[in-house]
């Protein structure tokens, strides 16, 4: 059973087509015009656990609407998902807590902390018992001192981040989108 399934993942915006110049403004007050922005288009791919993969492409070219509908952020506008067996928009707790997306903003960080506390904070929030806070900040320091990809400190503990809150078993996805200052020339290795 592959751990995410998509099968024509379609994702419209319905958008506010405004018109030039103040006539166009006052218009658009009482009789507005709409069109539709297709964000993904037919989107299909499968991943197998214990896949490592990366989901690349151009700005605008779909990738984070389709991680947000994964995590169930979004409802699409036609298609089907399963991710370890869940439909993600139905946002059950079971799958809530085996699914983690990071998405690059530092909102989630703490800027007086370091990085170890910061993690330790959201171990509580989260409610992680304290075995699988060690044993999952065990395993990413070790990951982190052999990767061959530098990110910025801030982008690791929110890597981190991501993975602590995903249960200790294989069977949680752990989704990242590390933004524009990831060094990608580095990265890729």
């Amino acid at each position: 059973m592959a751990a995410i399934e998509v099968n024509g993942l379609c994702k419209a915006f319905r958008t506010y087509k405004k018109q030039p110049g103040i006539a166009g403004a006052v218009k658009g007050l009482f009789h507005r015009q709409y069109e539709q922005t297709l964000a993904v288009n037919d989107v299909s791919f499968k991943i197998e656990p214990g896949e490592l993969v990366g989901f690349l492409g151009p700005n605008g070219a779909g990738k984070t609407t389709t991680l947000k509908m994964l995590a169930g952020l979004l409802y699409p506008t036609s298609g089907a998902a399963t991710v370890l067996g869940h439909t993600p928009w139905d946002r059950h707790d079971d799958y809530r807590r085996q699914f983690a997306l990071l998405l690059g903003q530092k909102n989630q960080l703490w800027w007086d902390l370091p990085a170890r506390e910061s993690l330790e904070l959201n171990a509580k929030i989260y409610g992680i018992p304290e075995d699988q806070f060690k044993r999952t900040v065990d395993e990413l320091t070790i990951a982190i001192f052999t990767a061959t990809c530098s990110l910025a400190a801030e982008r690791g503990s929110g890597w981190a981040k991501a993975c602590l809150r995903a249960p200790p078993h294989s069977s949680h996805v752990a989704a990242a989108r590390p933004g524009a200052d990831t060094d990608w020339g580095t990265a890729v290795g």
